[in-house]
């Protein structure tokens, strides 16, 4: 087995034949230790993968943005119609409810403000 190891991929090892072809040895494609051998890769396919990592956590990153903002807007309204209804059922009044569901409205659209800001930095 003197042939040089030409081509590795991420699944397995290939040697080049005299003919020019490729050609997997016996003894690698059988033992499953040789089965996921990795080859060194080059600079250029870490920085591509770098990337791709960076574009995966920034995707991830906007979705989660996407789906963040919406939350606080409503949960903000709910807290504060949960929170005026309880008090205005506890002590008789009738001026907690719109006056809580405002003040916490505005503190999300505060929350929301500060999270945007806080992406552009």
């Amino acid at each position: 087995m003197f042939a040089r190891i030409v081509r590795q991929s991420w699944y397995i090892t290939q040697v080049r034949t005299r003919q020019g072809g490729w050609r997997t040895p016996y003894n690698l494609a059988v033992d499953p230790r040789f089965r996921f051998r990795r080859r060194k890769a080059s600079d250029q396919e870490l920085r591509h993968e770098q990337q791709s990592e960076q574009d995966r956590v920034q995707r991830v990153k906007s979705m989660s943005y996407g789906l963040v903002i919406p939350a606080y807007l409503v949960s903000g309204t709910v807290a504060g119609w949960l929170a005026g209804s309880w008090l205005d059922q506890r002590f008789g009044t009738a001026f907690w409810l719109p006056t809580l569901v405002v003040l916490f409205t505005i503190a999300s659209f505060a929350m929301v403000i500060r999270l945007m800001a806080s992406l552009n930095n």
